[in-house]
């Protein structure tokens, strides 16, 4: 044979691949040019090559002496996608053998996902860019689940980008199927698990069953996807530069921890807390709820309120991007002020970031930052409200124990609090409070919007993620703090009148809570807020809202809508107390100017504590010690 061939083996080390060699121009079979080297791998190398009318392919070759036939596995996998929904796979064009080589022909595709990432600014896309991404990568897997395969090594490295001359800027491939392994027997009964089995994949992105040598199954696939998605959202992981597998390992358990949590999913939407859930819950046998992580994939999108063509990051120019926030990071010890000493990051969002600080006396507080660079103020808006609220009674409220600016950030120090609502309810086995719970709670939260708006500010984000509880150390596990007043706007003039409405405002708020007429883009008032403390409630007392997984905007106002319609409100309150039912009608019935009927609620809700025969003392549901583990 006429081919320029070379084989390198290093004589020190027999485990390593017999990498095959080819140069620029070579031709393999007569018909394919190599062009050049794209890289090399477990099963060999990977080349660029053209065929005698100048069409790209990638050529993959893996010598014959291996002892291991990786590429084997690679053509069986692909030839059996090429049977069914082949939505993220290359095509074969040419397979074959040579005296020195095997070697497959298929599709050239573009960028990869982990170099796409690293060319980011800070190392993250979008979240509209991550979760379309996410949703065609979990697409891939559960096809490739489908034909009875699991991957075994899902890293973005490993997920690429069809190349723009062909249209495929937008579509992603997922390669590489070396370490894929049949788990279904040929009448499609799962294999039983092996009860040791080699750790395979990549620690950063392995599941925890591969650190624990256990069998793999489809969950553990969609687990790697995960920590690849969280990636592609908050730009890292916390295990980023850990290189112990039993430190990575227990950093992953650790993320399971509620605390853990919030820290890994730091700057991601909501959504990802209920994907994370999902992954988690499942057994080995188990198939992942695909479609169900698909609508929250979407409803994330959703909520980037971006358009379905918008482009992905690395579609646009870099004059045509949209500014990203500019975030201010801290390293644990820095000292504010000559003050204040930063403990830990807490969380990332759109006003910059928070962290947890001391001061000389050990005594802790939030630390709020935001980018003198920022084109809008958003902290200015959370200090005003703090600050006009402190003139009045502060009952649901953080203090300001500090403000001011460096030459980089403004900075404003304020109450350490504890867990959000959110993350409280979700804590909770069914993922819902006793109706005890959730009444006390309610009369907390619609206080904290009665202060708010006697002092002239709506909301206009009202959730759970912006209600949190106060600390143990300092007794006020039972006390409720509204957050976050980025959104706030004032709706009073200075003699105290109500402004008009605006005939057109934009959308404001989280679509889940969102009020009907926010939806409608119409001016928010009082009864909005009112509104969406509601849908809260009912989330508190159920565990879920009828359209949380609905991925249509337009199609969650109707439900809402709907919901008012006849006796459609008992669906919406099922297995709620009945006062729920006038709770309803005193948000719903009235107006624009009206100030909603705060002390009719309040009495509602108290009397939801005396049908269930609760006392007001009562512990609440996080209080309560969890319950006995039976033998």
């Amino acid at each position: 044979m006429g081919d320029k061939v070379k084989e390198e083996k290093d004589k020190n080390s027999p485990q390593e691949p017999i990498l095959i060699q080819l140069d620029p121009g070579t031709k393999v079979k007569d018909k394919w040019i190599i062009e050049k080297k794209l890289g090399e791998g477990a099963f060999g190398a990977v080349y660029k090559v053209k065929d005698d009318k100048n069409n790209l392919y990638a050529l993959k070759v893996e010598s014959v002496k291996e002892t291991v036939q990786i590429l084997k596995m690679e053509v069986a996998v692909l030839l059996e996608l090429e049977k069914a929904d082949n939505r993220h796979f290359c095509k074969i064009y040419d397979r074959g053998q040579t005296d020195e080589f095997s070697y497959v022909v298929m599709t050239f595709v573009g960028k990869s996902l982990a170099d796409l990432r690293m060319e980011r600014t800070r190392k993250k896309f979008s979240v509209f860019t991550a979760c379309n991404v996410a949703l065609q990568c979990l697409e891939a897997l559960e096809d490739l689940h489908n034909i009875g395969y699991l991957h075994r090594d899902v890293k973005p490295a490993n997920y690429t980008i069809g190349r723009s001359e062909v249209g495929e800027i937008k579509k992603v491939y997922v390669l590489d199927f070396g370490m894929a392994r049949k788990y279904i027997h040929e009448n499609g009964t799962i294999k039983q698990p092996r009860k040791l089995a080699a750790f395979r994949g990549t620690p950063k992105y392995a599941p925890m069953s591969c650190h624990k040598l256990r069998e793999f199954c489809r969950l553990d696939d969609v687990e790697s996807w995960f920590y690849m998605v969280i990636e592609f959202t908050s730009g890292s992981l916390p295990w980023d530069k850990t290189e112990s597998l039993e430190e990575i390992l227990k950093k992953k358990r650790y993320a399971r921890h509620p605390d853990g949590r919030k820290e890994i999913l730091s700057g991601c939407p909501e959504q990802y807390w209920d994907i994370q859930i999902h992954v988690d819950t499942g057994q080995f046998f188990d198939e992942p709820k695909y479609s169900l992580i698909y609508g929250l994939l979407k409803l994330a999108i959703l909520q980037t309120k971006c358009k379905s063509n918008e482009p992905f990051d690395w579609e646009k120019d870099k004059k045509d991007e949209v500014a990203e926030p500019v975030l201010i990071q801290l390293d644990p010890g820095t000292k504010v002020k000559d003050k204040w000493i930063i403990e830990k990051k807490l969380g990332e969002g759109a006003f910059g970031a928070v962290y947890k600080v001391k001061d000389d006396k050990n005594n802790l507080y939030a630390l709020k930052v935001e980018s003198v660079k920022e084109t809008i103020q958003i902290l200015k808006m959370e200090v005003a409200v703090l600050q006009e609220l402190a003139k009045s009674n502060n009952r649901h409220f953080c203090k300001i124990y500090d403000k001011g600016m460096t030459d980089e950030f403004s900075y404003v120090v304020m109450t350490f609090v504890g867990k959000s609502l959110a993350d409280l309810r979700n804590e909770q086995k069914e993922k819902r409070f006793s109706h005890h719970t959730a009444a006390a709670l309610a009369i907390q939260c619609l206080e904290a919007l009665e202060d708010l708006h006697n002092i002239g500010y709506l909301h206009r984000d009202v959730k759970p993620a912006n209600y949190t509880i106060g600390r143990a150390e300092i007794k006020e596990v039972r006390k409720v703090y509204v957050l976050d007043f980025g959104m706030a706007r004032k709706y009073i003039h200075e003699d105290g009148t109500i402004k008009q409405p605006r005939k057109v405002a934009g959308f404001r708020g989280t679509i889940k809570y969102a009020p009907v007429s926010c939806h409608r883009q119409k001016e928010l008032c009082r009864l909005d807020d009112c509104e969406s403390w509601f849908y809260m409630i009912i989330e508190f007392t159920r565990g879920w809202l009828p359209w949380e997984h609905c991925q249509n905007m337009d199609d969650v106002c109707k439900m809402k809508k709907e919901c008012r319609v006849n006796s459609a409100h008992k669906d919406l309150i099922y297995n709620c107390p009945e006062q729920y039912t006038d709770i309803l009608r005193a948000v719903d019935s009235g107006k624009f100017f009206d100030e909603p009927p705060y002390d009719r609620i309040y009495n509602l809700l108290k009397t939801v504590g005396i049908s269930s025969k609760n006392k007001e003392s009562d512990p609440y549901d996080w209080e309560k010690p969890p319950p006995k583990k039976t033998a």
